[in-house]
Parts: structure tokens; C-alpha cells; sequence
């Protein structure tokens, strides 16, 4: 191929390249632009099925108690840390280590290992190498 085109190349290379500049980066631009957008929808999706997720497993917030029916009156019911926590990812991996049931725990632990992976997943695809030309059968 060398005997071909090594002397077309010279200086062919370049002119191309600034000719081609232009569109590549009009496309690359709007390839950036709907990736991020991707990009955050599935975090969107991703945080609603671990809060649903997180509601299934632990039930609801709590920010009032019920007391117990034989405490003295007036003593302040103590609930564990996870019954408060807002944060859904916290309230799963608080209520792992509590001393809630073997199936419950379990339950929890996999969902929770489900939502680091997968938003681990996602944090690495959000990241883009800059675009750049590159030449083609050279």
C-alpha cells in the first residue's frame, strides 16, 4: 500500500483532519449531551428501586413512636438508628447490621450489594475520554 499512497499522504493527513473536525465535533457534542442524560435517568431509575426496595425490606420512615404498652410512662421509646436515617442506601446498611431477623438482614445486604455494583457500574460509563480524530487505514 506504501508504494500506493505515500506520496498522496503528504500533508492530506491534516487537511482532512481540519475538514473533518467541524462535523466530528457537532456529533460528538450531541453524543456527550444524550449520554449524560442516559446517564441520569438510570441513576433516576436506579435510586426509585432502591427506595421502593428499601420501603419492602425495612418499611416505612419512622419519626414518631409507638410506645409499648407495659413502659413506664413518660420514659422515651428507643427505636434503632435505621427506623430515622432518610437516606435509603444508609437505612439498609444500618438495618443489616441490626438485630433484625437472619432473612431480613440477608434481604437487605443484597440489596444494598446490588445498588453499590450498579451504581458503581454507572459512575464508571458517566466518565468519557475527551473525542478526538482518529484516522482510519493508516
Amino acid at each position: 500500500m506504501d508504494r500506493y499512497f505515500k506520496s498522496w499522504d503528504k500533508g492530506c493527513q491534516a487537511s482532512a483532519a481540519s475538514a473533518a473536525e467541524p462535523a466530528f465535533s457537532e456529533i460528538a457534542r450531541e453524543f456527550t449531551k444524550r449520554h449524560a442524560s442516559d446517564i441520569a435517568q438510570e441513576e433516576s431509575d436506579l435510586l426509585a428501586w432502591v427506595k421502593e426496595r428499601t420501603r419492602e425490606v425495612c418499611g416505612e420512615a419512622e419519626g414518631v413512636v409507638q410506645g409499648d404498652l407495659f413502659e413506664q410512662a413518660g420514659a422515651p421509646a428507643v427505636l434503632p438508628k435505621w427506623h430515622s436515617l432518610p437516606d435509603s442506601p444508609d437505612r439498609l446498611a444500618s438495618f443489616a447490621t441490626d438485630g433484625s431477623p437472619v432473612k431480613a438482614r440477608k434481604e437487605a445486604e443484597g440489596v444494598l450489594k446490588l445498588y453499590k455494583d450498579r451504581s458503581d457500574r454507572l459512575h464508571k460509563r458517566a466518565r468519557l475520554d475527551p473525542a478526538r480524530l482518529e484516522p482510519l487505514g493508516f
